[in-house]
């Protein structure tokens, strides 16, 4: 009976930590900064040295080809789990064309933004 006992600890302590994982997951990440620079969305991301574009999915609200201005949310889909120190972090750079955006539409983050680490 102990060992039933244990096993159903066990899986509910494994439940809560992928449902607790897959919540964080869907977070939009903190940003260290942010710009536009002609067909350029650039964020300004924190990294321990494996973050790179692919380590996000990013979601549009407010898509033309009627609205003049968007808001972007970048939401981390893989943790980089490297151990380096990047004080500025990384920069993650998106076209217009990529998300569908004309270079008419203004551009607003969603993402909080984050202190450096000092």
């Amino acid at each position: 009976m102990r060992l039933g006992c244990l096993f159903d600890k066990c899986v509910a302590g494994i439940v809560a930590c992928c449902v607790t994982a897959y919540a964080q997951a869907e977070q939009p990440e903190p940003i260290l900064g942010f710009r536009t620079i002609d067909n350029q969305i650039i964020f300004q991301v924190p990294s321990h040295g494996c973050t790179t574009k692919s380590s996000f999915d990013v979601h549009v609200t407010g898509l033309p080809p009627n609205a003049k201005e968007v808001t972007i949310t970048l939401v981390r889909t893989k943790p980089d789990e490297c151990k380096g120190f990047f004080r500025d972090g990384t920069e993650i750079v998106f076209t217009r064309q990529e998300l569908g955006l004309t270079s008419n539409v203004t551009v607003h983050p969603a993402n909080l933004e984050a202190s450096s680490p000092k």
